[in-house]
């Protein structure tokens, strides 16, 4: 039987611009030849069934229709409404799957959304073989146009990139989406790459293996478990219950409690080192693509894994370019914004995840951080405006990936400087102010024309001084791209100094650490002309 691979359908988009490989299942033997935008190849099919081809660079079309033939006892194939544009991947967990059915802006956004260009794909969530059968999934797995009936199907943050993006290329924009909430990093990398760079994670699945009673019985009871059914996701509901809103836990428990499907089993097959890639990533490449946006990383928040996530993102990264056989496929990776706790989440260590995901991007070429670490929700782990990262997305991908000279990047503190230490008179008459003070002057790369706090006060958000451990006063104020900032001692106190500065002439006894960002939870307010927030970090002098 001749059949096309996956993402491959009606609606669908290629990418322009570059070689498009084409590929399914005939007869051992069988030629097939593909046509399309007027261009042709064929091929032999493989003993094992597979065949494949590639179609030279193709240019920007709407409303076309490919044709697969194959020999006479075939049934031909016509996908018809084929787009050529601009085509990414967005994957991750459940904020990147979090679909406009229950974003904050739908009932706004809905009436106006219709737009023949933008198509949207989700990729049926699929972790282990024989999955696809036990289920429904007729739903999924389908490219759909823009439109009110089919919103709710667009992941939230996917839609907004493709708008914005498709606003400035003015080209067909489509979306392959690739996400499954709950999921760490160890599902969507290879297995190998797993054992090398995430070895605890390995030992967490043989341990709940062993608990289990062992492979076999494992998956006697996944096999058919209607907790792996996965072809329903959109009107899931669960989803429909925890997403839109934000429920109290004792909310939770009772939905919980009334609904029990709606609960989590303890080791799911989703979590078996490299699952997702070998189920969802794989089947997608080489499906010709311009990028990948990530976000993905609150899963991988647990005591003795959250450090790894370094060597886990950068091993993905590498895991997903050797598919696509492309050592530059750009990575736009989306960093945690601020949270605080959410149902069973009491505490959390994103401050640990987000400088990981600092490390791999820094590490890996062709890969940008975006920051949304003003657009957080302190108590739920799923903010529901997903406009802002989807602008966000979308301006990295035109200042890294498109080219264009537009301020994308986050402000970003490079190497502080102690400027001098001052001795502040007491004024007669005035309010109390410290005697001895060092001035600090922190300069921001990605801050042209400046910077300043968004919500128009003076007041630095998320900022802490510290002198030997302990928090102490401060002043923060803005000079140009310079964050200034005065260290204040005890009232009426001059600090002695033996600690010579020798850029400066400043001494000091204690060194001072500056955070920023370094919680939780936190709102970011201090961003650049274009908006976009400051990233976190951690200097010491």
């Amino acid at each position: 039987m001749l059949t096309l691979g996956s993402p491959f359908g009606n609606h669908m988009v290629l990418q322009q611009g570059r070689p498009v490989p084409v590929w399914g299942t005939a007869a051992p033997g069988t030629r097939v030849t593909v046509v399309f935008q007027g261009e042709t190849a064929s091929a032999v099919t493989h003993e094992d069934g597979n065949w494949s081809v590639t179609l030279p660079p193709l240019g920007v079309s709407s409303g076309d229709t490919m044709t697969v033939t194959g020999d006479a006892a075939s049934t031909p194939i016509t996908v018809s409404d084929v787009a050529v544009g601009e085509v990414w991947i967005a994957a991750g967990q459940s904020n990147m799957e979090f679909f406009m059915r229950h974003e904050r802006h739908r009932t706004e956004v809905a009436p106006h959304c219709g737009n023949p260009d933008l198509r949207f794909i989700d990729m049926p969530e699929i972790c282990y073989d024989g999955q696809l059968d036990e289920f429904d999934y007729s739903r999924m797995g389908l490219w759909r146009v823009a439109n009110e009936t089919n919103l709710d199907y667009w992941g939230a943050i996917a839609y907004y990139f493709a708008t914005e993006l498709h606003t400035d290329l003015n080209v067909p924009i489509g979306i392959i989406g690739c996400s499954w909430g709950g999921t760490s990093s160890q599902a969507w990398i290879s297995e190998r790459s797993c054992e090398l760079a995430g070895g605890p994670w390995i030992e967490d699945w043989e341990r709940g293996i062993e608990q289990a009673g062992g492979m076999d019985a494992y998956w006697a009871k996944q096999h058919g478990n209607p907790f792996n059914d996965r072809g329903n996701i959109v009107e899931d509901t669960f989803n429909d219950f925890i997403l839109p809103a934000t429920p109290t836990t004792d909310e939770i428990d009772a939905f919980l409690t009334a609904d029990p499907i709606g609960g989590l089993p303890g080791l799911q097959p989703q979590q078996r080192p490299g699952s997702l890639f070998d189920h969802m990533v794989r089947p997608i490449a080489p499906y010709a693509i311009r990028g990948v946006l990530w976000y993905q990383g609150e899963s991988d928040d647990l005591p003795g894994r959250n450090t790894l996530y370094a060597d886990m993102l950068i091993a993905l990264i590498n895991d997903w370019r050797a598919l696509w056989n492309d050592d530059t496929l750009p990575f736009l990776v989306m960093q945690l914004p601020g949270f605080g706790h959410w149902w069973f989440i009491e505490h959390n260590d994103f401050p640990v995840i987000r400088a990981r995901q600092q490390q791999a991007v820094d590490a890996s070429a062709d890969t940008w951080l975006c920051s949304i670490s003003d657009a957080g929700q302190e108590d739920d782990i799923h903010p529901k405006d997903k406009r802002i990262p989807g602008h966000r997305f979308a301006l990295m991908a035109r200042r890294h990936v498109y080219g264009e000279d537009v301020l994308a990047d986050a402000p970003e503190a490079m190497t502080a400087r102690a400027m001098r230490t001052l001795i502040t008179p007491a004024t007669e008459g005035a309010a109390p102010v410290p005697h001895g003070h060092e001035r600090i002057a922190i300069p921001f790369d990605h801050a042209p024309g400046g910077l300043h706090c968004a919500d128009g006060t003076d007041t630095i958000t998320a900022l802490d001084v510290r002198l030997d451990g302990h928090s102490v006063r401060y002043r923060a104020t803005l000079d140009e791209s310079d964050l200034i900032i005065d260290v204040f001692d005890s009232p009426g106190t001059f600090r002695p100094s033996n600690h010579d500065d020798s850029a400066t002439g400043a001494r000091r006894s204690t060194p001072i650490t500056v955070d920023f960002a370094q919680t939780g939870w936190y709102r970011v307010n201090l961003v650049n002309r274009a908006g976009v927030p400051a990233l976190p970090f951690t200097i010491t002098i």
